[in-house]
């Protein structure tokens, strides 16, 4: 395994070189345990883990480990579209103003319930939307005890959504006029919502991993643009996830570049010569080659200087 790291503040670059022999579960101690990420005080939710494709296979083995370590880790890749969906924003505010009810929280919901209502900030109909909303929050929060589930939650959820009015919904944001495609986004919001509930001890903690707060953020690069990071590790720059590298260069160098340029302080690259999820009935492809990409390494060892160290 490779691993290249950059720090782009101090326009620093180092450069490390694993042994061969190394396996996914080395990616996670060299992450965690020697660059120290969490450890240095950046908030896991300010570190994303980046692949070309198969992100959940990828990063199953890191995954585990993370969760051993008391890491929280979220796969965004099929999550990240639902919470940026309108109804998401509101199902993840909504869930945080009952559990966890600070300032910032209010004011981002509030702006929602303006904005579906077509009302301007200091419309005269904004105190009594204002009011309205504040009645029905601390109504439902006064339900909320330690013996509240998921169940629970989901509940207090849907008579927001109807409180405010599905009409409503449908009416600001075209989407939702699909029945089929509201239930895919609510389904998705659901299932998340359950999985959180399920993995942590406090619906506070709940809510803020359910908006992927306090959480790294595993993906794949096509669902990072727009977004920046304080630290981001990229997996697998080897021709088997670049597998049409020759006949779409440019277009996979703007997928590289994407990758590399979601962070904003520090840029980890790492390189495997052998991924074990890579074998099927078809074929056995888990020893890595590196012909394809290979340009691509040099760039970033010769171009941006990148220092090499070897470890057993």
């Amino acid at each position: 395994m490779v691993v290249l790291l950059v720090s782009l503040a101090r326009r620093a670059y180092h450069f490390q070189q694993l042994a061969s022999s190394s396996t996914p579960f080395h990616e996670c101690r060299t992450y965690y345990l020697k660059s120290g990420a969490i450890s240095s005080g950046i908030d896991a939710g300010d570190i994303s883990v980046l692949t070309k494709q198969q992100a959940s296979q990828y990063t199953e083995i890191l995954r585990a480990e993370l969760t051993k370590l008391g890491i929280n880790n979220l796969d965004m890749t099929d999550l990240q579209d639902a919470l940026k969906e309108p109804l998401g924003q509101l199902f993840a505010q909504f869930l945080k103003a009952l559990v966890c009810p600070e300032p910032k929280v209010m004011t981002e919901l509030f702006k929602l319930n303006l904005s579906l209502n077509k009302v301007e900030s200091g419309d005269d109909k904004e105190e009594e939307l204002t009011t309205s909303l504040v009645n029905f929050i601390s109504l439902k929060r006064e339900l909320i005890t330690a013996a509240t589930t998921a169940d629970d939650l989901l509940s207090y959820i849907q008579s927001f959504i109807h409180d405010i009015g599905m009409p409503k919904i449908k009416g600001r944001w075209k989407q939702y006029k699909s029945s089929a495609y509201f239930d895919y986004i609510w389904q998705a919001l659901e299932v998340h919502l359950r999985k959180m509930c399920n993995q942590t001890n406090s619906l506070e903690e709940a809510a803020k991993l359910f908006s992927a707060e306090n959480a790294v953020h595993l993906m794949n690069i096509h669902k990072c643009k727009g977004l920046e990071y304080h630290t981001v590790y990229f997996m697998g720059l080897e021709d088997q996830a670049f597998w049409n590298y020759a006949e779409q260069t440019f277009e996979d160098n703007c997928a590289i570049y994407v990758a590399l340029s979601r962070a904003k302080n520090h840029i980890c690259v790492t390189i495997s010569k052998h991924r074990e999820h890579r074998n099927n009935w078809q074929r056995d492809n888990r020893t890595s080659t590196f012909v394809a990409v290979k340009p691509v390494i040099s760039l970033l060892k010769n171009k941006c200087k990148f220092s090499a160290t070897k470890h057993a």
